[in-house]
């Protein structure tokens, strides 16, 4: 019984994925649109994924920012469009909009891993 546990624990050593946590990337969406003097807000965390490892989804993260910075003024540039711009700081990725009546539209990704036994959509309890 002893020789058991003892192999049992060797193993649950050299397999680090044992036991671990799958980890779930979230994106921290928040669209605002100014114009003609109203505001119209929104804002949501949308489940993008669950990969097996942090690695793996940071790996996804790094995709997922890829794509957000890439999607080019073509993509946004309606007859209202004046300007478009994506911006980076660290895990937001901020694309911005300018008017040509001088409203500002802007949709904000923040971007980020967490385990799966971590819901940000809850409420934090105090």
């Amino acid at each position: 019984m002893r020789a058991l546990l003892v192999g049992l624990w060797l193993f649950a050593l050299l397999d680090p994925a044992l036991g671990a946590n799958p980890w779930v990337l979230w994106n921290d969406v928040s669209l605002a649109c100014e114009a003609k003097g109203t505001l119209d807000k929104s804002e949501g965390m949308i489940l993008i994924g669950v990969w097996p490892t942090y690695e793996t989804c940071g790996e996804q993260l790094q995709a997922k920012a890829t794509s957000l910075r890439q999607d080019g003024p073509s993509d946004r540039q309606g007859p209202e469009v004046k300007e478009f711009r994506i911006t980076q700081e660290g895990n937001i990725i901020t694309q911005t909009s300018t008017l040509k009546d001088g409203g500002i539209c802007t949709s904000s990704f923040r971007l980020f891993c967490l385990p799966d036994t971590t819901d940000p959509r809850e409420p934090k309890s105090r």
